[in-house]
């Protein structure tokens, strides 16, 4: 039993360190996180079983501080899979944000040479003077709306 302990918690600590690898991915983590979980209540149970076999206070603090090992580890591994799940969920976030900001700035575009979605040029009501221009700014001061000098 004890061997079976041994092979488990080194197993255990390649998880950990494998977590810890920069370049891990969201995928990945989860399934060290799974794999982790499963070692931790098969360890837990080995533990539970030499506790109630064993009379020597020595071993039973040193299936203690084990424990707690395992405890510590499963933490670290889930703090790791926590800290990859919001930079994944911040990468998504910020995909859909640029994706709907271009396609915004695309349907701007089309709406006048101006990028302005008011423009008078597309409005339904089209005032006879370039008065409606002044709320929007043109390059060089050429009025795309009426094709004239502001002024």
């Amino acid at each position: 039993m004890e061997q079976q302990i041994e092979q488990k918690l080194n197993r255990l600590n390649h998880l950990a360190q494998t977590a810890q690898n920069s370049k891990i991915v969201l995928e990945e983590i989860r399934l060290i996180s799974s794999e982790a979980f499963e070692l931790q209540d098969e360890l837990m149970r080995l533990l539970n079983e030499a506790e109630s076999m064993e009379t020597d206070i020595e071993i039973v603090q040193a299936l203690f501080t084990a424990r707690e090992m395992i405890w510590d580890t499963i933490n670290q591994i889930a703090l790791r899979e926590k800290e990859i799940k919001e930079a994944h969920s911040s990468r998504e976030a910020f995909k859909k944000h640029q994706s709907a900001s271009q396609k915004q700035s695309e349907q701007t575009s089309k709406n006048c040479c101006c990028g302005e979605k008011h423009c008078c040029n597309h409005s339904k009501e089209h005032p006879s003077s370039h008065e409606c221009c002044q709320s929007h700014h043109h390059q060089e001061g050429h009025c795309c709306c009426h094709h004239t000098t502001e002024e």
